[in-house]
């Protein structure tokens, strides 16, 4: 009997410790697709370097208030996979952009693409700054990135612009087609959670160089 009662406040720890860790999951993956839209590409006989595998580009909102463009949707083995939009150095480095962190999210965007699944579910995006990177140059300030709901992650810049105001720069592209500059591929679209998000990415930035 006595090894019973103490066994039992054990297995209530475990049932609540559960139960805590099943919310924190229900957090980090709380991530819905809005809309989606794919833009094929066209094959010529002879694939481009580098792109035999790509079908298209697809562009995303996430939980109505996060759009990313220039994913790429490739075809690898007979498998449908999907490439974020990246910076490639003048040394020819690789940076991701826009990273996936938890594979329920990774595959709710999959289905979305594959299949043009979306939500109508309204979850807002909560974030964290996760990143604040000094760096000494010219108008670059720092290195920085924000993750939503704890399962995406965009990277960004803050930069100092005229009479040295600050400022926060989205990954963007330079366009493929003259004249029109540089392309956007990841954009808040909730004015008041940009404004959130910038506001917190530039106190963190001067906390951290005070």
């Amino acid at each position: 009997m006595k090894k019973k009662l103490f066994f039992f406040p054990i297995l209530i720890f475990v049932f609540l410790n559960s139960l805590l860790y099943a919310q924190t999951e229900a957090q980090a993956t709380s991530i819905v697709v809005s809309e989606v839209k794919i833009d094929s590409v066209s094959f010529q006989s002879k694939p481009a370097k580098g792109k035999k595998n790509l079908k298209g580009y697809a562009e995303i909102v996430l939980n109505g208030s996060l759009k990313i463009r220039d994913i790429q949707v490739l075809e690898i083995a007979g498998e449908t996979k999907l490439k974020f939009p990246t910076y490639v150095s003048r040394q020819g480095r690789v940076y991701p952009q826009v990273v996936i962190h938890t594979k329920e999210a990774n595959e709710t965007i999959l289905e979305a693409i594959k299949n043009g699944k979306i939500s109508e579910e309204v979850i807002p995006l909560e974030f964290e700054v996760t990143k604040i990177l000094p760096y000494e140059g010219k108008k670059l300030e720092a290195f920085a990135s924000v993750t939503f709901n704890q399962a995406v992650t965009v990277e960004c810049k803050i930069m100092s612009g005229k009479k040295d105001v600050l400022w926060v720069a989205w990954p963007t592209r330079p366009s493929s087609v003259a004249g029109e500059g540089w392309i956007k591929q990841a954009i808040i679209l909730d004015k008041e959670l940009k404004k959130e998000v910038e506001k917190e990415l530039l106190k963190t930035y001067n906390e951290k160089v005070e």
